[in-house]
Order: structure tokens, then sequence, then C-alpha cells
């Protein structure tokens, strides 16, 4: 008999999940359960999103959980439950300018949560070493990338930092930086491309200019 599960099964599953705007709706008519999933949904990328701004594990953990109070309080004044996702990275912004206005952000940098991916998984691709998954030289090898990386993203300003965090770690265009930052489409591109130049000049410091790695 044929077995029921597989791909096609998998793909069903996917498509039956709710649409944030979904789960958003069953929130407000008191489904506390909806917010579980909600959250499990998102907490991950914003804390990706946190930890690349603020630069440090502990403060990052801090701020999703202060990010998720002032969801979950605020939710009510959402106007469009499809435009949940901007709305919920512009809550994290906000969470991270008062952090880092305040001062009470450590500045050291963690690198055993850094999730791979974005401008350091790029770097490390092209690397004089091609991965070599599971060897601990390479392992040793590409925290270091990932250490200087971070580093480097800290040594910018937070406007430069965040719109380069959003564009490469977090996948969001110009227009949709614009949206939940509120500004203007040209201020944004005027961020990254400046944020990416002062970002490679920080980097050459550290000899990672391109044809020449550590």
């Amino acid at each position: 008999m044929e077995s029921s599960a597989g791909p096609g099964r998998d793909r069903l599953a996917q498509q039956m999940e709710p649409t944030d705007a979904v789960l958003v709706g069953r929130v407000l008519d008191g489904d506390v359960g909806a917010f579980n999933r909600l959250m499990a949904r998102w907490e991950r990328p914003v804390y990706n999103f946190v930890y690349r701004v603020v630069g440090h594990d502990e403060d990052a953990k801090d701020l999703v959980q202060e990010t998720i109070l002032r969801v979950f309080n605020g939710l009510s004044r959402l106007q469009d439950p499809n435009k949940f996702p901007a709305w919920l990275f512009r809550i994290a912004h906000n969470v991270c300018l008062d952090r880092l206005r305040s001062g009470r952000n450590r500045t050291e940098v963690s690198t055993d949560a850094l999730p791979e991916g974005g401008l350091d998984r790029l770097l490390a691709e092209r690397a004089d070493h091609p991965p070599r998954h599971g060897d601990p030289e390479e392992i040793v090898y590409r925290k270091e990338i990932a250490k200087i990386l971070m580093r480097a993203l800290q040594s910018l300003s937070e406007e430069q930092r965040t719109a380069i965090v959003m564009r490469e770690y977090n996948g969001y265009s110009s227009r949709e930086i614009g949206e939940i930052l509120g500004i203007p489409v040209g201020t944004v591109r005027s961020r990254i491309f400046h944020g990416l130049r002062n970002l490679n000049r920080v980097l050459r410091r550290f000899g990672m200019e391109e044809g020449r790695w550590p």
C-alpha cells in the first residue's frame, strides 16, 4: 500500500498553516494559543535582527522579550493584519533604538549564537578556504569571519547598520525597509550605499578585502 506521507503531504500541511493575518484575528478574538503560534513563527527572525543591531546575545534576548510584550499589548492597534511582519519589525526597531539611546547595551560581541546566512555566509563562501563541514579548523575560521563581520557592523551608525541588516539578513527591499522605518526609499538606499562602503572600509583593515583573506 502506498504511504500517504511524502513531499506532497508536507506541502499540503504548509498550505494549511494559518497566515499571520488569520492568527492575528484569532488573537484579537481572545485565542492566546494563536499568539504563541505567531510568536513561535517570528521569534527567531526578530532575534537575528535585534542581535545584529545591538551586537550582544543577552541584550538581544531581553529586547526580543520586550518586543513580544509590546506586540501583545499593541496588537489591537494594528489596522491591517496583512502587514503584521512590517509592524512587528517596526516595533523591534523601536525597542533597539530605546536601548541604544539609553546607553545600557553591552558592547562585546558573542559569536556562539550567530546563525549562518547573509553577509557572513557570503564572506565565508568568497574566502580562499572553501567550507569543509565538520572540520574543526573550518569551524574556527568561520567563527572568526563572523566575529570580524559583527565588529564591522557595530562600527556603523545605527541607521546604516539597521538598513543593511534588514536587507542582507531579513531580505527586505528598499521600499519595504522604508515602510517599516517610516523613511523615504531614497534615504534607505543612501544608508545602504554608504553603510556598505563604510563596512568594506572596516573589513579591509582586517585584511578582508577581495583576494586577501586571513
